[in-house]
Protein backbone atom coordinates (compact mmCIF):
# COMPACT_ATOMS: atom_id res chain seq x y z
CA UNK A 1 0.00 0.00 0.00
CA UNK A 2 1.29 3.45 -0.96
CA UNK A 3 0.14 6.46 1.06
CA UNK A 4 0.56 10.01 -0.25
CA UNK A 5 -1.22 12.61 1.85
CA UNK A 6 -4.79 11.39 2.29
CA UNK A 7 -4.59 9.00 -0.68
CA UNK A 8 -3.78 5.30 -0.43
CA UNK A 9 -3.24 3.18 -3.55
CA UNK A 10 -1.64 -0.07 -4.61
CA UNK A 11 1.73 -0.02 -6.34
CA UNK A 12 4.57 -2.34 -7.31
CA UNK A 13 7.94 -1.79 -5.60
CA UNK A 14 11.05 -2.97 -7.43
CA UNK A 15 14.36 -3.01 -5.53
CA UNK A 16 17.20 -3.80 -7.95
CA UNK A 17 20.64 -3.85 -6.34
CA UNK A 18 23.79 -2.60 -8.07
CA UNK A 19 27.41 -3.36 -7.26
CA UNK A 20 29.60 -0.29 -6.88
CA UNK A 21 33.32 0.26 -6.45
CA UNK A 22 34.27 -3.00 -8.13
CA UNK A 23 31.94 -5.05 -5.95
CA UNK A 24 33.00 -3.47 -2.66
CA UNK A 25 29.64 -1.80 -2.05
CA UNK A 26 26.00 -2.44 -2.89
CA UNK A 27 23.36 0.16 -3.72
CA UNK A 28 19.62 -0.45 -3.83
CA UNK A 29 17.41 1.52 -6.20
CA UNK A 30 13.78 1.80 -5.15
CA UNK A 31 11.34 2.09 -8.07
CA UNK A 32 7.60 2.27 -7.56
CA UNK A 33 5.18 1.62 -10.42
CA UNK A 34 1.70 3.14 -10.02
CA UNK A 35 -1.23 4.13 -12.19
CA UNK A 36 -0.37 7.67 -13.25
CA UNK A 37 -3.76 9.12 -12.31
CA UNK A 38 -3.86 7.43 -8.89
CA UNK A 39 -1.61 9.96 -7.10
CA UNK A 40 -2.27 13.37 -8.68
CA UNK A 41 0.43 15.93 -8.00
CA UNK A 42 3.11 13.38 -7.14
CA UNK A 43 6.45 15.03 -7.89
CA UNK A 44 10.09 15.28 -6.84
CA UNK A 45 10.49 15.79 -3.09
CA UNK A 46 7.10 14.30 -2.15
CA UNK A 47 6.91 12.02 0.90
CA UNK A 48 5.36 8.56 0.60
CA UNK A 49 4.74 5.79 3.10
CA UNK A 50 4.86 2.17 1.93
CA UNK A 51 3.22 -0.53 4.03
CA UNK A 52 2.05 -4.13 3.70
CA UNK A 53 4.87 -5.07 1.33
CA UNK A 54 4.47 -8.79 0.72
CA UNK A 55 7.83 -10.54 0.94
CA UNK A 56 9.66 -7.26 1.60
CA UNK A 57 8.72 -6.25 5.17
CA UNK A 58 12.12 -4.57 5.68
CA UNK A 59 11.15 -2.07 2.97
CA UNK A 60 8.04 -0.80 4.80
CA UNK A 61 8.41 2.83 5.83
CA UNK A 62 8.97 6.39 4.63
CA UNK A 63 10.38 7.36 1.23
CA UNK A 64 11.11 10.57 -0.66
CA UNK A 65 10.40 10.81 -4.38
CA UNK A 66 13.55 11.54 -6.42
CA UNK A 67 11.93 11.52 -9.85
CA UNK A 68 8.63 10.62 -11.52
CA UNK A 69 8.54 9.54 -15.16
CA UNK A 70 5.79 8.19 -17.42
CA UNK A 71 5.90 4.55 -18.45
CA UNK A 72 4.82 3.38 -21.91
CA UNK A 73 1.72 5.28 -23.05
CA UNK A 74 1.59 7.29 -19.80
CA UNK A 75 -1.08 5.19 -18.10
CA UNK A 76 1.51 4.21 -15.52
CA UNK A 77 4.33 6.14 -13.87
CA UNK A 78 7.58 5.07 -12.27
CA UNK A 79 8.68 6.95 -9.17
CA UNK A 80 12.33 6.59 -8.23
CA UNK A 81 12.53 6.73 -4.42
CA UNK A 82 15.03 7.26 -1.61
CA UNK A 83 14.39 5.49 1.68
CA UNK A 84 14.25 7.91 4.61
Amino acid sequence: MVTYGALSVTGILDTPTQMLEGGLALSTDYKLTIEAASLPGLDTGASLTLTSLVGLPANNGAYTVREVSPEGDGSFAIATLSKV
